[in-house]
């Protein structure tokens, strides 16, 4: 059985962005008041964003996807999920100057340089074939 690229696509990474946003809008999370955290979190929610609201509507067409595929990461999304959001929400303790600290700033410029290298290459890979073309395609250069 497979799925249509597109909802299957969108539908298995959504949990990766609902699972935070539930979170956040549920029990009280003590550790979302401090800076940090949110931050973090965040930082996760725009990725998961682009990857649950964004790229799948750019797409174009798609081999449809197996149905054993579509539930793996459905699954790992799901954990992913609710092991950042939970972890960020009610364990993590980083202090309100860890902002300033070199691994915070390090870690967040690695994040936003991969996030954009992520939606270039995404960009690359959907505009190989030109319109109507259906043949194989490797990309060059990068």
């Amino acid at each position: 059985f497979e799925l249509p690229a597109r909802a299957a696509w969108a539908v298995q990474e959504l949990p990766s962005l609902a699972l935070p946003l539930l979170a956040c809008a549920g029990a009280p999370a003590e550790r979302l008041n401090r800076w940090p955290n949110c931050i973090l979190l965040a930082m996760f929610l725009v990725h998961y964003a682009q990857r649950t609201l964004v790229f799948p509507f750019l797409i174009r067409g798609g081999k449809p996807t197996p149905l054993y595929a579509f539930l793996l990461a459905f699954i790992f999304c799901t954990y992913n999920g609710y092991l950042q959001s939970r972890y960020l929400s009610q364990y993590a303790v980083y202090a309100d100057d860890w902002l300033s600290d070199p691994r915070f700033l390090t870690g967040s410029a690695l994040w936003l340089i991969g996030m954009l290298i992520n939606i270039h290459s995404d960009h690359v890979l959907r505009n190989l074939r030109k319109p109507g073309e259906t043949g194989y395609k490797i990309p060059r250069g990068g």
